[in-house]
Formats: structure tokens, sequence, C-alpha cells
């Protein structure tokens, strides 16, 4: 089984994820299809990963180290590239709409999870 910190870091993970995925699902669009492909990957791609994850060690499964320092590495990318083209694409809109406000609010949200699985790197290898 898995520290409580560790553990504690892949629920945060996942509560985000869940919330960022949301937000994106209210608020699908983007200026450019590669943008779209970017997002995308890192907000549906990165749900799949940070469960499967949560999973290995609820179950006390074998996740290698180097397999989630590579997760935590590109899902920090990926998620705070997302999120600044997330807020990129929203910040010319009137902030009055609702559409504006999730946009903004999920491109914000992302970029706290790049951090956080940033943050994460140290509890694989301290745990």
């Amino acid at each position: 089984m898995a520290s409580s910190k560790t553990l504690a870091m892949k629920v945060v993970e996942l509560a985000l994820a869940v919330i960022i995925y949301w937000l994106h699902y209210e608020t699908y669009e983007a200026e450019q299809l590669l943008h779209q492909f970017i997002i995308m990957t890192a907000f549906a791609g990165f749900l799949i990963v940070v469960i499967g994850s949560l999973i290995a060690y609820l179950t006390g499964g074998s996740n290698a180290k180097h397999s989630d320092f590579f997760y935590c590495i590109a899902g920090g990318i990926l998620y705070i590239v997302a999120g600044a083209l997330s807020i990129h694409h929203f910040r010319k809109w009137r902030f009055s709409s609702s559409t504006t406000n999730l946009g903004l609010a999920k491109g914000a949200m992302a970029i706290i999870q790049g951090f956080v699985f940033f943050a994460d790197i140290f509890f694989v290898y301290s745990g």
C-alpha cells in the first residue's frame, strides 16, 4: 500500500482531472485543431492515466517509479500547456459570459493541476 501522502496526491490529481474534464465538456473550443488535440490529450488522456495510477496504488500493484515519474512530467507539461492555450483562447471574450468564466477557470485549474503533477514527483521518490 502506498504512503498516505502519495495516496492523497493521487486523489487530489483525480479530483482536479475530473473537474477540469467537466469544465472542458462545457467549454469545448480552441483556436486551432492542434490546440484541440493538445487540450483533449491532456484532459481526457491523463484522466485515464490518473485513474489507472490511483487504482494501482489502492490495490498495492507495482507501479514503477520511473513510469510514474514519466507520467508526472508529461502530465505536468501537458496540463500547463493546455491551460495556457485555454486561457489564451478565452481571454478575448466578454467576461460576463458564463462560457468565458468556465473557460478561464478551466485554464487556471489546468495550470494548477500541472504543478500538482510536478509536486507529485517528490512524493514518488520520497515514498
